[in-house]
């Protein structure tokens, strides 16, 4: 399943350079070190981004306007919002998406949907 880093804020589409300092950045832990491994050698500075551990608390901050984030395209989608999508450059694709669990019958809500959404669009399942 296919997936891509975009850049989401309360009201423009906005396209994020992530080769240029950007002060307003907020970052998930988990957009954070996606970043940081796909665009490991290159010269990238996060020093001045604000990272919080839940993508869930990242919308909330950019919905109240205090920001503009970095996100996962298929991440946002497992969370409702009102947010506008825009590009973020480099592009950055994630190809393989996987999701490990004791029991897949008691995720929370967005790790259900992630699996539902890996279910529906995988060329395998059992």
């Amino acid at each position: 399943m296919m997936d891509r880093m975009i850049s989401i804020n309360k009201n423009d589409a906005v396209t994020i350079d992530l080769r240029q300092p950007v002060s307003n950045l907020i970052l998930c832990r988990v957009a954070h070190d996606s970043i940081e491994e796909q665009l490991a050698g290159q010269d990238i500075d996060l020093s001045h981004s604000m990272i919080v551990q839940a993508a869930s608390t990242q919308i909330n901050m950019i919905e109240e306007e205090n920001g503009i984030g970095v996100i996962s395209e298929l991440m946002l989608s497992t969370i409702p919002n009102q947010l506008v999508q825009g590009t973020v450059i480099p592009k950055m694709d994630q190809i393989e998406i996987s999701l490990i669990a004791h029991d897949f019958k008691e995720l929370p809500t967005a790790a259900r949907e992630i699996s539902k959404m890996i279910l529906e669009r995988s060329i395998y399942t059992d």
